[in-house]
């Protein structure tokens, strides 16, 4: 799932927008995100686990430059409801603080997190939603997904990425799960 950037909410409390838009039923634009979602092996507590990966796009995002080096303070709040339970996991925002190159801004980039949960079989819904501390801007994506059972035989999520993690040996080097699911012609895929 996709959103794409828009204006901000300026003036409101940031627990409050946070939580307005966590419980709004449509995605907020202010700050283009992205999300998927793997699911891996089971659990002896009969979850599957579970990779959660959201991207922030850095264009949308106010930066600070301190000493040469660029960052952008976020609140992010991730959360995950079972359609059948209604149960919800994760209900607090977290900061960060997000450091970025000068040559990385105006080049549609993007900042991956990825967040691994233990999820029941069954239908649920993860939203994400981002706030930029500095320019009040959020932004949200809500992405569905089907967790299987661990009591019969399946594949864990297929990933296919251009990226690879960054490893010092390349014998331990693996591909990075991603949220987007488009690639250049040219590039290579792991």
């Amino acid at each position: 799932a996709d959103t794409s950037a828009d204006t901000g909410r300026e003036g409101k409390d940031p627990a409050r927008q946070i939580r307005e838009a966590a419980d709004a039923p449509f995605a907020l634009p202010g700050i283009a995100l992205r999300m998927s979602a793997y699911a891996y092996d089971a659990t002896r507590e009969g979850t599957t686990r579970t990779l959660l990966v959201s991207e922030i796009r850095i264009d949308d995002l106010t930066f600070e430059e301190t000493k040469g080096q660029f960052s952008a303070e976020l609140d992010v709040l991730l959360t995950v409801t079972h359609y059948a339970t209604g149960r919800t996991l994760g209900d607090r925002p977290v900061g960060i603080q997000l450091a970025a190159r000068s040559d990385v801004r105006g080049q549609n980039a993007w900042h991956r997190i990825t967040q691994e949960v233990g999820l029941l079989p069954g239908a649920w819904v993860a939203k994400v939603v981002v706030r930029d501390r500095r320019s009040g801007a959020i932004g949200s994506v809500t992405h569905s997904l089907d967790v299987p059972g661990g009591g019969s035989w399946r594949t864990s999520s297929p990933v296919l990425s251009d990226a690879v993690s960054a490893d010092a040996s390349p014998q331990l080097q693996h591909a990075l799960p991603l949220a987007r699911r488009t690639f250049a012609a040219a590039g290579r895929l792991y």
